[in-house]
């Protein structure tokens, strides 16, 4: 597979103030997780940057806030490597 480099990740969801969410990822089919980084949805660009290099990923999302939580996307800034 390619190596892909995530520049930033921007997150589609319902921008509520006091709403936040914590994302992390593992890229050993998890057997290990980075460290959570908070991403603030009330902000009006709730994104995350120097998101690292991987051959696969995967996230797992926690929601805290007084209310439902609703993602209609996470778009990419990806760069792809070669073989």
């Amino acid at each position: 597979g390619r190596r892909k480099h995530l520049n930033l990740m921007l997150f589609q969801a319902d921008r509520v103030a006091g709403s936040t969410l914590l994302v992390r990822c593992s890229d050993d089919d998890y057997m290990t997780w980075s460290n959570f980084r908070l991403v603030d949805l009330g902000s009006k660009r709730p994104y995350l940057d120097r998101c690292g290099t991987f051959y696969k990923r995967a996230l797992h999302l926690r929601h805290s806030g007084n209310q439902v939580f609703r993602i209609s996307a996470i778009e990419y800034d990806l760069a792809v490597g070669s073989l």
